[in-house]
């Protein structure tokens, strides 16, 4: 079995939009995501 794995390209840890009451801000979550999507980002951690 081979465990040598290699990662290419960008990754991002996104941050969690939340409004000043602490509900998240699905709207600016789902722009942020579509934005590294759109940049080629490879691999998006939430």
């Amino acid at each position: 079995m081979n465990n040598n794995h290699s990662f290419l390209g960008s990754s991002v840890a996104l941050i969690t939009p939340m409004f000043d009451d602490g509900e998240v801000d699905y709207a600016s979550l789902e722009n942020l995501i579509d934005f590294h999507i759109d940049a080629g980002t490879s691999s998006i951690v939430s």
